[in-house]
């Protein structure tokens, strides 16, 4: 770490120590929000970095080895990752940002994080060394062939892994270079080459990573911090990392920077755009294709991500987390807090105004002559949503910018149990699929229609097979008929895996759209379910891996559901207290992914829609989550009766934690969590709230 004697006096000071390749034994201890220790281990460390090691406050990576201790940090560090075990990981000190705004590259994960880029998770720790205080950093997945192996869940070992001018980490550069070559001598622009090669890349990859380091305009790229890989057999990917020159680091106006032409030079110098890091985007420019996907990518990326008021949102709420340590972090290194507060605002003013700017660059670029604004105007949300482009539009009113000349898809996506009728507005017509070319302002108003089933149908809609021991209502089913007609049950049988058992349904008619639940014990069931009407004494239990199968009079099969309580079924079913809730009684109910565990002890007896009015907690008067569904952030709003304390927990369909926050201080009165949803996938969720006497309340909602 220090400088030692044999360094030169200018920065970086090559020749200092810590520009070794040393490993040494160090202990970690790793303490969550609540000052609890979470993990801790012997491993090993080393100085991290380029020539931001020059710091005084240096980065340090962490290993985790067999010859220290384990070979694992087994601790759930980045709450956006399933994965919870790191075999290194790195501190780092916010790179050529240090002491200056100290967030640009996780500004850039944040904005990024739901796309398929591989980037680096971050959590923002306070840091003591030998119980002297280190100041803030920003805790780090480390980049190498283990952190891809996690992400992606196969064999470090199978993994090709290069970075700048096709220079070997791990495996092999032999398929790159031969890749190389054919954009290099041949005619890119033919569709059969360009198919050939987006054979061996990961093509929306690749221009997810162009656009996102030409809107940000990171100058420290791409003839640095360029690192691409595959898995055996697999495309070659880009990982975004080490973007801290972007927003304006060391340019007070670099929103004006044309970054198009710029990855578009030819004869760029060594650094930071030498031709051998253009060359394969200035092969696959030659393809019309290729433009047109580029263009639209960044119109995307400007109508949602890189919208003004989202960049700058994100920065406060970044600003708001660091503010409380950022003084105290200054001070230690000697910086000055006026510097954060300035490139804080070089920031924002990069975001305001770089659309305008970067519209005119990709006019000029690409010869487009104008843009104009697309509106889609969907009343009928409930019913289906928009895909433009790559967006997905569940608003009600939504408007963007899209480019002349440029064309791009729109395709409208109904929703379980309705279809797409036609399309009002600028375009009457009744295909759900249309590619647009803007030549005006245009508005594009979706209509959807309810599905309608003519013919007779019964269908297996919820299966509690194992119920909380809190809410203990015994082993049950309900069958649905969505169909337009009554349907006489009378001598129907019911069974379960085995034969031998059966029930038989007494002499009734299920009328139209109606429910029938079914329950192994009429007692337990109705001590939970007390206003539900049912058939009691099915006489057989349910397994959590079994199957139901429904015959009619005539022993004919109607419906059959082998379901399970292991993956990828919902776990939530699994004493969780939720049921197998079907999400639509159109949905193919043999599939694991079409069932949910929708409800605190299910819905016997109406449909299988979210509700979240329930709650039973002391201490909390009132639990109220908008919006409902949510795509980016989530609010929680918690009445308490008195001052407490409360964990907060999402979990996901599989009862897997997702989310998490402790030791939440809620006063009197309303008190407000807001929680980033967005690097969700979309599915059902459960919120539980839990304080400190152990009391519990859980609320469900949708991520769309």
């Amino acid at each position: 770490y220090a400088y030692g004697n044999n360094f030169t006096n200018e920065f970086p000071f090559f020749g200092a120590n810590f520009w070794k390749d040393e490993e040494k034994p160090i202990h970690i201890s790793y303490y969550g929000m609540d000052n609890e220790l979470k993990v801790a281990l012997n491993g090993g460390v080393k100085i991290f970095g380029g020539w931001s090691r020059a710091y005084d406050q240096r980065s340090l990576s962490l290993f985790a080895r067999k010859k220290f201790g384990p070979s694992d940090i087994k601790y759930p560090i980045f709450e956006e990752r399933s994965y919870q075990s790191y075999g290194a990981i790195v501190l780092r000190n916010a790179g050529n940002d240090n002491l200056t705004s100290n967030m640009r590259d996780i500004i850039t994960h944040e904005l990024i994080k739901d796309l398929d880029l591989e980037s680096q998770a971050y959590q923002s720790v306070v840091t003591y060394i030998n119980k002297e205080y280190w100041g803030m950093y920003h805790l780090r997945e480390k980049v190498n062939e283990h952190f891809l192996a996690r992400r992606f869940d196969v064999d470090p070992d199978s993994i090709d892994l290069l970075e700048f001018n096709a220079e070997i980490i791990q495996g092999s550069n032999t398929d790159y270079l031969s890749l190389l070559n054919l954009v290099s001598n041949a005619d890119v622009s033919s569709p059969d080459i360009y198919v050939s090669i987006t054979d061996q890349i990961d093509i929306d990859n690749f221009i997810d990573y162009y656009a996102v380091q030409i809107y940000i305009n990171n100058t420290d790229w791409p003839g640095n911090n360029n690192k691409y890989w595959r898995h055996k057999n697999g495309k070659w990917r880009w990982i975004l990392y080490d973007t801290d020159f972007s927003f304006n680091l060391f340019e007070e106006f670099g929103q004006y920077r044309n970054n198009i032409a710029f990855v578009l030079e030819a004869n760029g110098p060594n650094w930071p755009n030498p031709p051998w890091a253009t060359q394969l985007f200035r092969g696959l420019f030659q393809n019309r294709n290729f433009r047109i996907d580029l263009v639209n990518r960044l119109a995307d990326f400007m109508n949602s991500r890189f919208l003004p008021e989202n960049i700058v949102e994100t920065i406060d709420t970044k600003m708001d987390v660091l503010q409380p340590e950022i003084s105290r972090h200054y001070t230690r290194w000697s910086g000055n807090i006026g510097t954060w507060n300035q490139h804080i605002n070089r920031m924002k003013n990069f975001a305001l105004q770089r659309p305008n700017l970067m519209k005119g660059h990709i006019r000029s670029e690409f010869d487009l002559p104008n843009t104009y604004t697309l509106n889609i105007v969907n009343n009928e949300i409930d019913k289906g949503f928009v895909e433009v482009s790559t967006l997905t539009i569940k608003n009600n009113n939504w408007s963007g910018d899209y480019f002349e000349d440029n064309p791009y898809p729109i395709k409208a996506i109904a929703l379980p149990g309705y279809e797409f009728s036609h399309w009002s507005g600028s375009v009457n017509s009744s295909s759900d699929a249309l590619e647009l070319d803007m030549s005006n302002n245009m508005m594009l108003i979706p209509h959807f229609k309810a599905i309608e089933i003519n013919e007779p149908h019964i269908v297996i809609n919820e299966i509690n097979y194992k119920s909380s021991d809190e809410s203990d209502a015994g082993d049950w089913l309900e069958l649905h008929n969505p169909s337009t007609m009554d349907i006489d049950l009378s001598n129907w049988i019911i069974k379960d895996d085995n034969d031998e058992h059966e029930f038989i349904i007494p002499d009734m008619t299920l009328t139209s759209g109606g429910f029938l639940v079914i329950v192994e014990n009429q007692e337990k069931f109705t001590n939970v379910n007390s206003d539900v009407e049912t058939i009691e004494n099915l006489g057989f239990g349910l397994g959590g891996n079994d199957q139901l199968r429904i015959f009619n009079a005539a022993d004919e099969l109607i419906d059959s559901v082998s379901y399970s309580s292991m993956a990828p079924w919902p776990n939530a079913a699994n004493g969780n207290g939720y049921t197998l809730e079907l999400l639509n009684p159109i949905l193919n109910n043999t599939l694991p992914e079409n069932y949910e565990g929708i409800n605190i002890n299910g819905s016997p007896g109406r449909r299988n829609v979210l509700e979240t009015n329930s709650v039973d907690m002391e201490y909390i008067e009132s639990i109220s989550i908008f919006p409902n569904p949510a795509s980016d952030q989530l609010n929680i709003v918690v009445n308490a009766s008195i001052n407490s304390q409360f964990d907060v927990t999402v979990l996901d369909a599989m009862g897997r934690t997702v989310i998490y926050k402790n030791n939440l201080n809620y006063n009197l009165g309303d008190n407000k969590l807001t929680i980033n949803v967005k690097h969700l996938i979309n599915g059902i969720y459960r919120i539980n709230i839990k304080n400190n006497d152990g009391h519990e309340a859980n609320k469900s909602w949708i991520k769309l």
